[in-house]
């Protein structure tokens, strides 16, 4: 979340190197991300393949 939460659009690459230098595959880190997302807010906090857009209202409820 906190890589995330650095910007609100990333491309699928530069995300990815974010996520392999935190051990997470990239996929895996945003479905249990989304899950957990969908359980507070009803609604993902990603979307898109490339690039992935972050729903800025979802992201503040998940940083509370």
């Amino acid at each position: 979340m906190q890589i995330l939460s650095q910007q609100l659009h990333w491309t699928r690459e530069d995300l990815a190197q974010q996520a392999q230098q935190a051990d997470l595959l990239l996929d895996g880190a945003l479905e249990v991300i989304n899950d957990i997302a969908f359980d507070r807010c009803d609604e993902a906090l990603t979307d898109g393949e490339d690039p992935i857009e972050l729903n800025p209202d979802v992201l503040q409820v998940l940083l509370s």
